[in-house]
């Protein structure tokens, strides 16, 4: 006989009714003495046991039937195309669900629909689900709309960018998935493949420095693609581009960097974009872009003082272009006025004589150096010894002892014009150029030069420049070639006796010039070379004009050009003694050396620092001097064996002084000018010629970022113990005018606050230290805190493992070894059979109360 099947009711409170049945039997006990009687007992008592189990909702259970999985599908955009490849596969391969199996879809929303309707969607997702955002939150909650006691199959690789917990996390769910019986297993996809991205990594800047300063900013780039990539890198300064260069990044980091002078003061924000030629190798452009900020002291003033204006041309340049504050006085103006040297922070002489200073500037400077100042003395024919600063107060400050001018025998190297013309026959006036020309090889040592050249139309080199002692001799027979024929160019007899003067060394080179009519040619060429070759080659012209028919105003102008003597004579006579006077000099001064050197830097000096990667450029002349005990030789001259200084720098008292005994006007220093260096070079000696600024000593140290919530602003001590004292913090920026705070005291030396906010853009905090001292104001930009989707190098392991074991699932599980959750048994009421049962036993008993 086979069991019966589980009954159960559904309203077990009707089952009391039963107890009603003993008090009928009692109230009917005749009937159990007559067997009529007996059977009509028997049916009631039936009919109404059927009608209380009918009230009390009897019903048979069944088994309980196997509940359908739910599969939860991550599309957004954090998931590659070959991770959601990597999804279907295993959904179709593992899984194996039917046609009709429920899937939900989810990103920044969720859908619900069948697993034949959802599968063709991984392979394009749907925009209307926001693919831009992650809400695994919101895609659990949808779950809970299921039928209880079900296996829900998660693929996803749990990274959340938006939710309604704060912060957004699908934790939140939890207790909920747990009440409902619904379990959880994760199927993280495999880790993405790199996205071809490029990411600016950091952005390097000092957090202060001082105006006109040069800094150095870095910027790392890092590139992922599998290949290089080309793009432009921009640096602006306050919206300002101040470097823009187009760079090729290699696949990993690469490091660029550039110098930057900050003339602005106050806090001043650099930032750094990259642009790549092509937008496909760039996945997140959002991170090509980072901003730093630097602290700008105002610029330091330098009061700048010549004889010239011209000799403060290319100082006052290339120091205010540096960002120093240059007043620039020339002192042969009028009125000259020269500001105090106490409101500047370093004084610079450049090639002005004692005399042309204020009697109290002169007596002052060696107080004002003492007391902290700076002072630089630059050389020329009017500074130094030249200068006549020997035994003066601004010599005991100058780092070099100064010599006074000296003679020195001169070396001449004499070249004669003679005009050699038809008209030079009359008045025998070519027979006293030659008679004037031996004279003058008779004065002259042998180891003068001494050069002839003859015109006409055309130059010829009667004697060529050469030592006396070798053309003694023969001086007098090359003279007779000269003859007077033919008509009047002077120019090219000039050019010929600049070739011949500048391929000689000589103390002295000097031209003189004898013509007795028109030179030919115009008079600006005639200038222009006369001008060159005094100022270029340091040589000297001489004019001599015979009888009434030269151009007496161009001869002139060229010995005034060429600092020479002007001569007119009509008495061809005194041509002789004309000559003799040109071999009158008063002597150069030997202190003022005029000839190429070589420049020898000292490695270790901090003027030329990072300036030895390249060689000096030769200077053409320099005032001697020699350089005082204690003091530092920062570059010495190749000269004769010696070491002669070029520039010389020492500390005197408080202050520093320098002294560089070439000019900065381009006589001597004109390869200096040129050199791609000079800025560097002069900005540095002055830079470290400047009072020095201790910082303040501060045992803190700030740094700022950010998190999910906002500002986060650390203040770290390393000093003595700050215990029982407080430090605070103020911020002002686009969310709010100004904000005050307490810094939370983490740990001993560390103080924490955070700022709470949402709004990117720029920020300025002020920090209160412990001490009492204010720190800043310090900028830091924050960009927007909502991060963008983008896939991920790992799957979020934690949430999903949390997920897993909270509601009695694993991460990517056995689904062969999983037995899927059966639902609630069966019911099938009874009450269709019982009713009827009860209706045919009640017409029984009537039929066997009739019968029997």
């Amino acid at each position: 006989m086979p069991p019966l099947p589980p009954l159960a009711v559904s309203r077990p409170e009707f089952l009391f009714l039963f107890a009603l049945l003993p008090l009928f039997w009692l109230w009917q006990r005749r009937a159990f003495r007559r067997l009529a009687s007996f059977l009509s007992l028997f049916f009631h008592s039936l009919v109404l046991a059927l009608l209380v189990l009918a009230a009390a909702g009897l019903h048979m259970l069944g088994p309980g039937v196997m509940s359908t999985p739910l599969l939860v599908l991550d599309l957004s955009q954090s998931l590659t195309p070959v991770q959601r490849h990597w999804m279907r596969d295993t959904v179709v391969q593992r899984l194996r669900p039917a046609p009709d199996t429920p899937a939900l879809i989810f990103a920044g929303k969720y859908r619900r629909l069948p697993w034949r309707e959802a599968e063709p969607l991984l392979a394009a997702p749907p925009s209307e689900l926001q693919l831009d955002e992650t809400n695994l939150e919101g895609a659990l909650t949808g779950v809970l709309g299921e039928a209880h006691t079900r296996n829900v199959y998660l693929l996803s690789d749990g990274w959340e960018t938006s939710g309604n917990a704060t912060p957004t996390d699908a934790r939140s769910v939890l207790p909920l998935l747990v009440e409902r019986g619904l379990k959880l297993y994760p199927f993280p996809p495999p880790p993405a493949e790199a996205a071809p991205n490029v990411a600016i990594q950091r952005l390097g800047a000092p957090q202060s420095t001082a105006g006109g300063e040069t800094i150095e900013v870095s910027v790392a780039l890092e590139n992922t693609n599998p290949g290089p990539v080309r793009g432009g890198l921009t640096l602006q300064q306050g919206g300002k581009v101040v470097w823009q260069q187009g760079v090729t990044l290699a696949p990993g980091v690469s490091l660029f960097s550039h110098s930057l002078s900050l003339s602005d003061s106050g806090l001043i924000p650099l930032h750094a974009t990259f642009t790549p030629d092509s937008p496909r190798e760039d996945a997140i452009p959002q991170d090509n872009q980072a901003t730093a900020w630097v602290s700008v002291a105002p610029m330091e003033k330098v009061l700048l003082l010549s004889a010239r204006a011209q000799d403060n041309r290319y100082l006052e340049k290339v120091l205010s272009n540096r960002g120093l504050g240059v007043t620039a006085v020339d002192l042969t103006a009028k009125p000259a006025t020269v500001p105090s040297p106490e409101s500047f922070s370093t004084v610079i002489l450049n090639n002005v004589a004692r005399d042309k200073l204020p009697a109290a500037l002169i007596s002052g400077l060696d107080d004002y150096v003492r007391k902290g100042g700076g002072l630089i003395m630059v050389g020329g024919e009017e500074s130094l010894g030249l200068g006549g600063y020997k035994g003066t107060p601004i010599e005991k400050a100058l780092p070099v002892t100064l010599l006074p001018p000296q003679k020195e025998e001169p070396h001449t190297a004499m070249m004669l014009v003679i005009d050699k013309s038809g008209s030079m026959r009359r008045e025998n006036k070519l027979l006293y150029a030659v008679a004037g020309a031996r004279a003058m090889a008779r004065n002259l040592k042998d180891t003068d030069l001494l050069g002839v050249i003859g015109f006409d139309q055309e130059p010829f080199v009667v004697v060529p420049l050469e030592y006396l002692g070798k053309i003694r001799n023969d001086i007098d027979d090359r003279l007779d070639r000269l003859k007077a024929s033919g008509g009047t160019f002077l120019l090219p007899a000039l050019e010929e006796a600049k070739r011949q003067l500048e391929r000689q060394y000589a103390t002295r080179k000097h031209v003189v010039i004898l013509t007795d009519g028109e030179t030919g040619g115009s008079g600006s060429s005639y200038l222009d070379l006369i001008t060159a070759m005094h100022d270029e080659e340091k040589i000297t012209i001489s004019t001599i004009a015979v009888g009434e028919e030269p151009n007496l105003r161009l001869l002139s102008r060229l010995a005034e050009y060429g600092g020479g003597a002007f001569h007119h004579t009509t008495d061809p006579s005194t041509l002789p003694d004309l000559f003799i006077d040109e071999l009158e000099d008063k002597g150069e001064e030997k202190t003022m050396v005029e000839k190429e050197l070589t420049p020898i830097p000292h490695r270790d000096s901090p003027l030329l620092k990072g300036m030895d990667d390249r060689p000096l450029p030769p200077v053409r002349g320099y005032v001697e001097a020699e350089l005082k005990e204690g003091a530092r030789l920062d570059i010495g001259l190749r000269a004769d064996g010696k070491r002669p200084p070029l520039l010389a720098s020492w500390s005197y008292g408080q202050g520093k002084a320098v002294a560089f005994t070439s000019d900065a006007n381009g006589r001597w220093s004109a390869p200096w000018v040129s050199w791609e260096g000079f800025s560097k070079f002069w900005s540095q000696v002055v830079r470290w010629s400047l009072p020095e600024v201790k910082p303040k000593e501060s045992h803190f140290a700030v740094e700022l970022g950010h998190n999910e919530t906002g500002l986060l602003i650390d203040l770290f001590s390393y000093g003595a113990s700050e215990e029982g004292r407080a430090a605070a913090a103020k911020v002002s920026g686009p969310a709010v005018s100004s904000a005050a705070f307490p810094l939370e005291r983490l740990a001993p030396g560390h103080y924490q606050g955070v700022y709470a906010t949402t709004k990117a853009g720029d920020y300025r905090v002020e920090v209160t230290v412990p001490s009492g001292e204010k720190l800043g104001p310090l900028g830091y930009t924050l960009p927007p805190l909502h991060p963008r989707e983008a896939p991920q190098p790992q799957p979020n392991l934690p949430l999903l493992e949390t997920l897993a074991q909270a509601t009695g699932g694993s991460v990517n599980p056995d689904v062969a070894a999983l037995v899927p959750p059966t639902g609630p048994p069966a019911q099938q009421p009874l009450l269709p059979y019982l009713i009827p049962l009860a209706m045919a036993l009640y017409f029984i008993e009537l039929l066997v109360r009739r019968v029997v």
